[in-house]
């Protein structure tokens, strides 16, 4: 049975439950959009945002007037927590929950699994999803307006634009398309509002920083940001053909973010490599073939010299 039959089949079952249904730590709009959908769809349910939101998320919540809380906020009010968009340890606040004495009754995601994956009671879980929007999608084709609108912005955007998609991701963004009753171009600039100033600088500055390397022909580009790692990450992709970006943690400065691209000319799994990443700095790391990221506890030299390191093994094995 299909993934999504499953999770339709877990909302006929335990609709009437009351979920708090949460997203990962540094939540994106695949993570809000989908936790979003799920927490209306299981009415006596509520969204949860694990600490903070990026831009896109956040203007969309604003724009369509949703309510929503901060785990540390409500945690104490429910029993049962449903991850979306994670099965991380480390990207999703499990800790927290577990020392709470509450339940992560189920999860549902489509990144691979690594060494920090938790198992649940429930997964839903489909690595050949491209977001885990096209999931929930998939299970509930009968959402329209507002929930469709979501699900299809949180599908343009970890596609970004579909740069990473596959048949089946595109035939279930038209579909949420047609149902959302909104024109691509309103659809695009919900899923990408202007972007603040800060970030605008923050993006900018990467750029300045680039370290470039030339390694058989091959570009790679190493920086480092105050924020927007990820994006900066699949901008220098679109040029280079492998990119690095690393990112400091706000809170504590030896806790390292990377986010890894991959040019869709080339064919190479950066998911592994930021697998062995995250493990060398004892963290984790992982997530799909052409974009992928890490939490590595470290210096951002020692890091992003690291990634150097075995992206040119990669490449050496490439013939």
């Amino acid at each position: 049975m299909a993934v999504e039959d499953d999770l339709r089949n877990f909302w006929n079952e335990y609709k009437n439950e009351r979920f708090l249904f949460c997203t990962h730590k540094h939540a994106d709009l695949d993570s809000v959009s989908s936790a979003y959908v799920l927490s209306k769809l299981f009415p006596n349910s509520n969204l949860a945002i694990a600490d903070d939101l990026d831009n896109n998320s956040r203007n969309l919540l604003e724009k369509f007037n949703v309510s929503y809380y901060f785990l540390s906020d409500v945690l104490d009010k429910y029993d049962k927590i449903i991850a979306v968009d994670t099965r991380s340890k480390n990207l999703f606040p499990y800790e927290k929950i577990k020392e709470a004495g509450k339940e992560i009754f189920a999860a549902i995601d489509h990144h691979q699994e690594g060494e920090d994956t938790f198992v649940p009671k429930y997964a839903f879980v489909d690595e050949n999803a491209k977001a885990t929007a096209e999931i929930v999608a998939k299970a509930f084709p009968f959402v329209k307006g507002e929930l469709a609108i979501f699900l299809a912005c949180g599908i343009l955007t970890d596609t970004v634009r579909f740069l990473s998609a596959t048949e089946k991701t595109i035939e279930t963004f038209m579909m949420m398309y047609k149902n959302s009753s909104c024109s691509y171009e309103e659809l695009l600039r919900l899923a990408f509002p202007k972007r603040p100033f800060d970030e605008k600088i923050a993006i900018l500055k990467g750029f300045q920083r680039v370290k470039i390397v030339n390694y058989k022909d091959y570009v790679i580009a190493l920086s480092y940001v105050g924020s927007n790692n990820g994006e900066t990450a699949s901008f220098l992709a679109a040029v280079a053909d492998i990119s690095f970006v690393a990112q400091e943690d706000k809170e504590n400065k030896n806790t390292i973010r990377v986010s890894a691209r991959v040019n869709m000319h080339l064919d190479i799994e950066i998911n592994k490599v930021m697998e062995e990443v995250g493990k060398r700095f004892n963290g984790t790391g992982g997530g799909h073939k052409k974009a992928a990221g890490c939490v590595a506890y470290g210096t951002i030299d020692d890091v992003l010299n690291y990634c150097e390191e075995k992206i040119k093994e990669k490449l050496d094995g490439i013939e």
